[in-house]
Parts: C-alpha cells; sequence; structure tokens
C-alpha cells in the first residue's frame, strides 16, 4: 500500500494533470485532494503546488496517506480526516469492493462505520485560513468520492465561486455526472473533457493491444455531453489546453 514500494497508480493520468498544471501556471496555487486515499494523486503532484490539503474521512487509509507523505519527504501535503459535503454530518460509510478501500464511499450509504463529512465552505474558512490571509489561491481540485462529487460541490459552491479551480471528477455513470455537472455550472463552469487513453471503449484485451500498439499516454477529449458509462472528467471555467501526457 505505501506508494515510495509500490509506485504510482495512473502514472499517465498524472503526468497529464502535471502538464495541465504546467500550462496552466498553477505552481503558486493550492490543490484539494478529496477522497486522497492513500495518496497516489497527493504524493505525486505535490511538487507542482504550493500546498496540497488531503481529505481522508477513514482513519486505517487516512494513517497510510500521513505515512506515504512522511516517506516521500512532502512537507506541503496536509491531511485533514475529513470527508467534504453539503453539509456537516455523520454519515454511514461502506467498501463497495471486499479488500479495496479506494472503493469506500458515503454514496451508498453502506453501514461499516460512520464517519464525519463537513460543509466544504465552513470547513475551508475554519481550518485553512492561510488561503486568505495569504491570498493563496485553490488552482486545482480532484474528486473521486465514489458517487458523492455532487454532495461535495454543492458544499463547495462558494470556494468554486471565488477561485474557480480546474477540477478533475469521477463520473460514475450519466446520471451522476450530471448532477454534478448542474452544480458546477451554477458556479460558472463551461468547459469539459474526459481524459481518454488508447483503447478505453475495447474490451480488456483489445485495450491492453492498443495500448501496447500506440503507447498509453492519455489526453483531453472535449464533451458537450456527460458520457454514459464511467469516466474521469476535467471541467474548467475557462476554454481547457489542448494536452496529451507525454507529449
Amino acid at each position: 500500500m505505501a506508494i515510495s514500494a509500490g509506485g504510482l497508480y495512473e502514472p499517465d493520468e498524472i503526468a497529464l494533470i502535471s502538464a495541465i498544471a504546467e500550462a496552466e501556471g498553477l505552481h503558486d496555487t493550492v490543490m484539494l485532494d478529496i477522497g486522497a486515499n492513500i495518496g497516489n494523486h497527493s504524493c505525486a503532484l505535490a511538487p507542482q503546488f504550493t500546498h496540497v490539503l488531503a481529505f481522508e474521512p477513514n482513519p486505517p487509509v487516512a494513517a497510510l496517506l500521513r505515512a506515504n507523505a512522511l516517506m516521500n519527504g512532502l512537507a506541503n501535503v496536509t491531511v485533514h480526516e475529513v470527508g467534504l459535503a453539503d453539509r456537516d454530518a455523520e454519515l454511514s460509510f461502506g467498501i463497495a469492493e471486499a479488500g479495496n478501500d479506494g472503493s469506500g464511499s458515503f454514496a451508498e450509504g453502506g453501514r461499516e462505520k460512520t464517519l464525519p463529512v463537513r460543509r466544504g465552505d465552513d470547513y475551508l474558512r475554519k481550518h485553512a485560513a492561510n488561503l486568505n490571509s495569504t491570498n493563496l489561491r485553490i488552482g486545482f481540485i480532484k474528486c473521486d468520492v465514489q458517487g458523492f462529487e455532487r454532495d461535495v460541490f454543492a458544499g463547495l459552491s462558494e470556494t468554486l465561486g471565488a477561485h474557480q479551480p480546474l477540477i478533475m471528477f469521477e463520473s460514475e455513470n450519466r446520471a451522476a455526472g450530471e448532477a454534478s455537472w448542474a452544480v458546477l455550472a451554477q458556479a460558472g463552469y463551461r468547459h469539459r473533457a474526459r481524459i481518454r487513453a488508447p483503447g478505453d471503449d475495447s474490451g480488456k484485451l483489445a485495450r491492453e493491444w492498443a495500448r501496447f500498439r500506440q503507447g498509453t499516454a492519455c489526453w483531453l477529449e472535449p464533451v458537450n455531453a456527460i458520457p454514459d458509462g464511467h469516466c474521469n472528467l476535467i471541467v474548467s471555467a475557462n476554454a481547457l489546453p489542448d494536452i496529451r501526457s507525454g507529449a
């Protein structure tokens, strides 16, 4: 589970985000990693940002996140052992896939444990006051909370309106993605793109063959509507850059 020992997950996606951060000049901004899990994205992207606020409510996973940040010497990663939502509450949290802590979510109302969520705007005002005192801007948000994304964005409406960060979020399906997009559109977001890689629309064997033939670099594909299936989306208030990882 340790990143320093096991390496990064989704390295091409991380390379794409790094390239976007470079192109958009986000090095002097703050990243929010909401649903940070053990810190794959937090640890890999920390050098790209002034500070990373990593949110992970599941205590044993948050402990691994802290350990990974420590082992990688990342003093600019701060772990917050809480989930973000549109309200303050104690919610049922369940693991959808046995043995995969990354599948934990509040969305399905699982009964494995009860964990805290806090309204995002209020929590940031209280626990990240330096964002205002030092005029730091939130430049990027990664949100992967297994179907709970809409609630997260609803609780961050003031923050999104004020900072207009670039956002990457997971869309489990069109209905969930459209619910998230409706909140984001109200906050001023106009552009959306799907992260694509060779063989995405193929079966597993065909996908692996496509990536063997074409490489694994990924890119942004602008979309006019939320796709039907599972995907990762990048959304922005401004036009998105035309970037390919590894390019």
